[in-house]
């Protein structure tokens, strides 16, 4: 996947990743770069060790302070059994290490590597472990939410990362204009009084590994953040009808969720417009990167349709 800045991203090399290891006492045998991920890089590492994965942060994308929350985030996780990878200090005994290059300051830290594959289907056993890890993952972060500072939280919901710049007279397709069109109007206030915790925000196949069906490790934290709780939760079942192309497993999904934490009827009746948005966002992602003839344009297309046909009274009737 093209990466949001790629001119902000350093390039690793076999000198680089050697810099980087030494700081852990480690001597690199291979590196490859993994190819998700828009914000980040991430590279699987083979060392004279063991495998880890290091990941290397976009210039200014966060501070080290930022960073350590997300850590701090991810062992409040583990330590209630959620399967999260570990993260190693170096040898200075930081868990962020900082690699200097002629220009820049770059900030990394190093992992395990977890066992298990990114899913390319969902299977109903899949979808109740990733629902019941997700829930339980929403119950901490509103616990860990009291250990973080004060800090604004989304208060509405605007595609403002693409569709700002996709110019739409150079666009052919008469549907994909109208499509790009709505995606830059869509603005949804999102209602008071909505649930908030410290969230994952993209929980998705990309960011999960399973292994006989279930849930081996939840991965990039980049995005964490206090959040309504069920934006979080949104931005998964969008993934669900991904997948699957269909809008039925989201109703097994929540199902699943909710024996774990209930949502409150808001919650319930927002979920329709947290997922047209966030199709609106893929959707322009994949114009922006891909074009008009993007592998997933069509099917984003017939997601719109598809979940604007969702009658937000049988999400709420469903969960009751």
């Amino acid at each position: 996947m093209p990466k949001a800045k790629p001119y902000m991203q350093l390039k690793p090399s076999e000198q680089i990743v050697a810099g980087i290891l030494k700081e852990y006492d480690l001597i690199h045998r291979a590196f490859k770069i993994f190819p998700h991920g828009i914000e980040n890089t991430s590279l699987f590492i083979l060392t004279n060790k063991r495998k880890y994965v290091l990941r290397i942060y976009r210039k200014n994308r966060k501070t080290v302070k930022d960073i350590q929350q997300e850590l701090t985030f991810m062992e409040f996780l583990r330590d209630a059994n959620i399967p999260v990878p570990q993260v190693f200090k170096n040898k200075h005994g930081t868990y962020v290490t900082r690699y200097k290059t002629s220009t820049t300051l770059w900030s990394c830290i190093l992992q395990e590597f977890a066992q298990g594959s990114h899913p390319k289907k969902y299977s109903l056993k899949t979808i109740e472990k990733l629902a019941a890890t997700q829930a339980r993952m929403h119950v901490l972060g509103k616990e860990f939410a009291k250990r973080v500072p004060a800090q604004p939280y989304w208060v509405h919901l605007r595609e403002k990362s693409f569709s700002p710049f996709i110019k739409i007279s150079k666009l052919k397709s008469a549907t994909i204009k109208d499509f790009v069109v709505r995606a830059k109007k869509c603005a949804y206030a999102l209602p008071k009084n909505l649930p908030i915790a410290y969230n994952h925000m993209d929980i998705t196949h990309d960011n999960i590994l399973v292994k006989n069906e279930a849930v081996t490790a939840v991965l990039d934290f980049d995005d964490a953040c206090l959040a309504p709780t069920v934006i979080c939760l949104g931005y998964t079942l969008w993934d669900i009808i991904y997948i699957t192309r269909k809008v039925q497993p989201i109703f097994s999904y929540l199902a699943a969720y909710t024996k774990h934490r209930p949502l409150t009827m808001l919650e319930r009746r927002t979920l329709k417009d947290i997922l047209l948005f966030r199709n609106y966002v893929i959707g322009t992602m994949e114009i922006m990167f891909y074009g008009e003839k993007g592998n997933d344009v069509k099917p984003i297309l017939k997601f719109e349709k598809m979940i604007s046909e969702l009658n937000s009274e049988l999400l709420v009737s469903r969960l009751t």
